[in-house]
């Protein structure tokens, strides 16, 4: 970068911060300031007063296109070919606030005059204006070490659970839409492959490639104790809204019904032709389903276990299931790129969605019925409208999703990605 004084058109200052191609340049009418962006992924914030570099910021995964700051001098942005918008405190250098809803490079961001709304345009054709004072944010943390397998919130919305290849699971605390990290739960000796909490809030439940089923203090983080639950590896698990039973499923086309106070098994249910690969009790607490490599669903009765129904519609293994607010519809999400809506009380298939290129790993609905969300091994989550069945944006992670959960509180969600990543998503919809 260089600096030129105006009166004479002399060279006054090289800055030599990036390693690449400096794409942009903006300055700050407030402050002796100005930031450049580079094809190196980097931003450097430098003091032209000076001449000395402030801060070098690493966020964005791949080249970073442009930046500029607001009226008052009191925010930036940038924006990259990893389709994010950052937004920056100019004083703390600080993020901010993330936005997602591009599905190309972000070329460029301006803001408007009275700093309250941000105009962005992409390779994805399309041009957005975002409201940023409502101040819905997108939270990322880079946690595990290795694939994420699976993430559940509390039934209160207070707490996120998530299960990862990296054998362990990770409990975190979620306000104002902010994970905060509480516990490493450390002691499977395979991945974890699911995890829930228990509605009291007390205790974490964790499945395994180990063929194992660990109960755990949450507070304590320490375990309870450890159940050999399946021959092969236990899939998934899910609490009773009561909390007294945990249903789990695995490799051995068995699901297994649990007490949560002792540990003991309860009875075990017999009917998928393959291994299953999820399970959900409804909102209250009558009914189970459940989802398999046979490429089916069926549904249980919780209290005496016996099967209720078998819907079939699916060409190829359904991943996960996610029963309605009102338990009154079930979505079920397929290896076979497509995500049908059931009536949960007839079995009768009522819509097919279809965006996703590749296999759709997790599905869920919002807390209000509103919005239904599902998440690919392409990397996308797609949020429809539940009512048209269109959809109203979509969400374009850092690598292939793996697992899904929505908040039972608010529209917020969360999904977890191959390269380790949690993302605490609110739906933001441009104006």
């Amino acid at each position: 970068v260089y600096e030129y004084k105006l009166s004479n058109y002399q060279l006054n200052a090289s800055y030599y911060n990036h390693r690449k191609s400096i794409t942009s340049i903006a300055i700050n009418d407030h402050e002796p300031i100005f930031v450049a962006t580079s094809e190196d992924k980097k931003l450097s914030v430098v003091n032209f007063e000076n001449q000395t570099l402030i801060k070098l910021i690493e966020e964005h995964k791949d080249c970073v296109c442009n930046c500029n700051f607001t009226k008052d001098g009191k925010r930036f942005v940038s924006t990259s070919q990893d389709n994010f918008i950052h937004i920056w405190c100019s004083k703390t250098f600080e993020l901010l606030m993330t936005i997602v809803g591009h599905t190309g490079t972000v070329f460029c961001a301006n803001f408007t005059q009275d700093n309250s709304r941000l105009l962005t345009s992409s390779f994805d054709r399309s041009v957005k204006l975002w409201d940023i004072e409502r101040q819905d944010l997108t939270n990322l943390t880079d946690s595990h070490s290795a694939r994420v397998l699976g993430c559940r919130f509390s039934r209160d919305g207070r707490w996120l659970v998530t299960a990862s290849r990296d054998k362990t699971a990770y409990l975190w605390s979620v306000a104002e839409n902010k994970l905060q990290l509480l516990h490493k739960l450390i002691g499977h000796r395979a991945n974890v492959l699911a995890a829930a909490v228990a509605p009291n809030g007390q205790i974490v439940a964790t499945t395994s490639r180990d063929s194992t089923l660990k109960f755990w203090n949450a507070f304590s983080a320490e375990c309870s104790f450890t159940i050999a639950a399946h021959s092969g590896m236990t899939n998934d698990c899910d609490f009773s809204p009561q909390g007294e039973i945990l249903v789990t499923v695995g490799t051995d086309k068995l699901i297994k019904l649990w007490d949560t106070k002792n540990g003991q098994l309860i009875r075990t249910l017999y009917g998928h032709r393959k291994e299953v690969n999820c399970c959900r009790f409804t909102h209250d607490g009558r009914r189970i389903a459940t989802t398999s490599e046979d490429k089916t669903i069926k549904l249980w009765d919780a209290q005496s276990g016996r099967k209720l129904a078998t819907l079939c519609a699916h060409t190829l293994g359904v991943r996960m299931c996610a029963f309605s607010p009102d338990s009154n519809k079930l979505i079920s999400a397929s290896d076979d790129m497509t995500v049908i809506e059931w009536n949960a009380n007839n079995a009768q298939k009522l819509n097919v969605l279809r965006k996703h290129t590749t296999q759709v790993r997790a599905c869920a609905y919002s807390a209000d019925g509103k919005f239904i969300y599902s998440a690919a091994t392409d990397g996308n989550v797609v949020v429809w409208d539940n009512k048209t069945k269109k959809v109203e944006c979509i969400f374009p992670c850092l690598s292939r999703i793996t697992s899904l959960a929505s908040s039972p509180i608010g529209n917020h969600f969360s999904v977890g990605d191959g390269a380790g990543t949690v993302y605490l998503l609110v739906p933001f919809f441009s104006i």
